[in-house]
């Protein structure tokens, strides 16, 4: 898929897909409040939680006992 198809698709100027591909923009900006965990932190993290989802030490929906 080109630039141009994509930038139609998604509704992003193509001159904006094209500066932050060429810099390997990576970069998360946010337009509200500053996250708590910076963009590689993040990224750890999720990465820990699929890691402990496919050990089904997860257990989404079902109540714990106190």
């Amino acid at each position: 898929m080109g630039m141009n198809e994509i930038s139609r698709q998604f509704g992003i100027p193509s001159r904006t897909l094209r500066r932050r591909y060429a810099v390997k923009n990576k970069t998360k900006l946010t337009m509200g409040k500053h996250p708590v965990l910076d963009f590689d932190n993040e990224k750890r993290l999720v990465k820990h939680i699929l890691k402990l989802g496919e050990q089904d030490f997860l257990q989404i929906g079902k109540p714990y006992a106190c």
